[in-house]
């Protein structure tokens, strides 16, 4: 279990008990003196009720949100090298086995979204990607172009800026990108040759991923296709505090 849920879990069932506890006059309270009819009680107590009340709210919350730290620079330049952030998760895993439920049927990853997918060789880690190819998809990149289906993304050249990368800065070209009518910016050094590829066949249940950053992103053509099951979420918003 995440251990964010696991603290929000236990925190909230104690002060439960304790409120339910209260209200039977179960507690004690020795050298406190009465006011009417009413304890002078400690403050923890008396709040014992708001604040249990509000992290039954928080723990369904962080079964459907999943909150994002962003290192590295792998989205420059839709998203900074730093920065705090919300995802909105696809599912969610019950803690048994294999159980795993779809908390929005209807939200279902499409070619060009942005999302966070969990890395099929390391499953410890999360990487924030643009999804590129879905199942039965033939991919080619080819300088510094995708074609999907056999079908061109249109590029369109935006300006020239520089950005740090791992700490040194490296100029480059901001690119518009059209996914079959999803548009972003991705970033492309055109000092550098870029890893291509060929004819690449999506098989059925998987995904293929990249990074804005073409040249300096660890994605699909490092780690391979990424299942179903480890696409995460999508990014809700984020702060960037890289600028």
């Amino acid at each position: 279990m995440n251990p964010l849920i696991f603290f929000l879990l236990v925190w909230s069932v104690s002060h439960v008990i304790l409120f339910v506890l209260d209200r039977c006059h179960l507690i004690p309270y020795p050298g406190f003196q009465k006011k009417g009819h009413r304890h002078h009680k400690p403050r923890l107590l008396i709040h014992a009720k708001s604040i249990s009340i509000t992290l039954f709210i928080l723990i369904p919350l962080s079964f459907i949100l999943m909150p994002l730290l962003g290192r590295g620079s792998s989205m420059e330049p839709t998203r900074g090298s730093s920065g705090l952030g919300m995802a909105l998760r696809y599912n969610f895993s019950l803690p048994l086995p294999g159980r795993t439920i779809a908390l929005f049927p209807f939200l279902k990853p499409q070619r060009g979204d942005e999302i966070i997918v969990r890395c099929p060789i390391a499953p410890h880690q999360f990487y924030g990607k643009r999804l590129i190819g879905l199942p039965g998809d033939i991919i080619s990149y080819h300088h510094k172009q995708l074609i999907i289906n056999g079908e061109p993304m249109a590029l369109k050249k935006l300006e020239k800026k520089t950005i740090p990368i791992e700490g040194k800065p490296i100029s480059g070209v901001i690119y518009q990108e059209n996914l079959k009518g999803k548009i972003h910016r991705i970033f492309i050094n055109p000092n550098i040759v870029s890893k291509g590829f060929t004819d690449l066949h999506v098989p059925k249940g998987m995904y293929f991923v990249m990074g804005d950053n073409r040249d300096y992103s660890s994605d699909s053509r490092a780690f391979g296709f990424v299942p179903k099951k480890n696409l995460i979420g999508t990014p809700l918003f984020t702060i960037n505090l890289s600028r």
